[in-house]
């Protein structure tokens, strides 16, 4: 849920993986255009977080090991 609000407050596109009755460990997201969220993809593994560009969209997936500081970082980048 911090996760997909966040990005949605940063002005993405989310997966109907962020949908209450559809969530799912994995969530992708995306901008406007192919190039701005690629441009994005770049700027997160340049930060070293492991995330992947599937299908024209940034795929993440948090899970048990990751903090709520781990998301507030991933946020703050694609800001």
């Amino acid at each position: 849920d911090r996760l997909a609000e966040g990005l949605l407050r940063c002005g993405f596109r989310v997966s109907v993986a962020a949908e209450p009755r559809r969530q799912s460990t994995i969530l992708a997201f995306q901008k406007d255009s192919s190039g701005e969220t690629a441009k994005v993809y770049e700027r997160i593994r340049a930060n070293h977080i492991a995330v992947s560009l599937r299908q024209g969209m940034i795929r993440v997936s948090p899970y048990l090991y990751n903090t709520e500081q781990d998301i507030d970082r991933l946020l703050e980048i694609v800001a």
